[in-house]
């Protein structure tokens, strides 16, 4: 079939096929003598996939790194593309959503006072800046695609790379707080729930034998590789805490074990903010992490252990952000949330939310 035929059949300008072709994308059969292009079924097979994905936004690089591994009989590379861009329109329309809200209250403001205060309208668009430089700020630090192979040996050792300067206080407690999430939640059966952070699945793995329709999220694709060894049939996606690419009151409760401390004192309110936007009205959330009762705990804890001289404490407490728990309780309180909380060490706790009004 020639290039106008396919043009005309797949409703395509020949223009268009003639730049994938220049970008690598498809090579088409040449005849020999005048060197027209002839496509084989297996080449408009080819265009309908690409078409498809540049109709979503898809770039053409990825499209061709997706197409090589088609070739070699790899499908989950479509899966890969997909996620990937998935979770960067989700990104993009969080980032729009909050310029709408922005405009909204500059507009409202105007409206209402029939003048413009300048350095209001700085003072806002400042803030909303910050908070999207915030979201976009969000770096994997630990390279956890590196641990997810060895993640769940290490679990069974006592606890992961990632938790192992504070092993003396973790001690055998990792699989006993999993365990303790779970009756906190209470979930029942065909409740959605959302695992923040999923690593191997280990956590959301004990929701669904509870019966809980389960859902995943990681930034990591190794982790979430391994997730879908272990638990085939469970839904995960590609993202982190600041953009988590489900829609509004989406789920009953939501989980996460021993994330938090990834996040910036400036991030860390963004993802309650965003945990509790895919929320529906009553609402569950529990956390567990090492984090601290309040920042004179957090400096007296330091001085304790730089007097031990333990160094691997110190720089992890240098290197990651262990949440203030009287912040973190604060801010749920603030904004509808009865809390409940427990220390299993002290530096070990779990926080509990249920979301009491809407």
């Amino acid at each position: 079939m020639k290039i106008t035929e396919v043009a005309s059949q797949l409703n395509v300008s020949a223009r268009a096929i003639r730049f994938y072709e220049e970008k690598g994308l498809i090579t088409p059969d040449k005849e020999p003598g005048n060197q027209y292009r002839l496509f084989t079924e297996e080449h408009i097979g080819q265009l309908k996939t690409i078409i498809a994905l540049r109709e979503i936004g898809v770039p053409v690089e990825q499209i061709k790194v997706m197409l090589e591994g088609l070739d070699q009989g790899d499908t989950a590379s479509l899966q890969d593309v997909l996620e990937q861009h998935r979770n960067q329109l989700y990104r993009e329309w969080l980032e729009i959503k909050q310029l709408i809200e922005t405009a909204d209250r500059m507009l409202e403001r105007v409206q209402k006072e029939h003048k413009v205060d300048q350095t209001w309208l700085y003072r806002m668009a400042e803030g909303s800046k910050r908070l999207r430089d915030s979201r976009n700020a969000w770096k994997d630090r630990w390279d956890f695609d590196q641990l997810a192979a060895v993640y769940d040996e290490e679990v069974e050792q006592g606890s992961p790379a990632h938790l192992r300067p504070f092993a003396k206080e973790i001690g055998g407690k990792y699989v006993l707080l999993l365990d303790r999430m779970v009756e906190w939640i209470a979930p029942r059966a065909g409740e959605q729930g959302l695992d923040i952070g999923i690593g191997t699945g280990n956590l959301a793995e004990r929701f669904l034998a509870q019966g809980a329709m389960m859902s995943g999220l990681d930034q990591s694709q190794s982790m979430l590789n391994e997730s879908r060894r272990k638990l085939p049939n469970l839904p995960t996606r590609l993202g982190n805490w600041l953009s988590i690419p489900y829609f509004e009151r989406t789920f009953d409760f939501v989980v996460s074990s021993f994330t938090l401390h990834h996040l910036t004192e400036e991030q860390k309110p963004l993802a309650l903010e965003e945990m509790t936007r895919v929320l529906k009205p009553r609402g569950r959330i529990c956390l567990v992490d090492v984090m601290f009762e309040h920042e004179e705990a957090r400096e007296r804890y330091r001085e304790m252990k730089e007097a031990e001289g333990d160094q691997d404490v110190l720089r992890s407490l240098h290197e990651r952000m262990y949440a203030d728990k009287s912040k973190l309780l604060g801010w749920l309180r603030d904004h509808g949330y009865v809390t409940m909380h427990q220390a299993y060490a002290e530096v070990l706790h779990v926080v509990y939310a249920i979301r009491a009004s809407d």
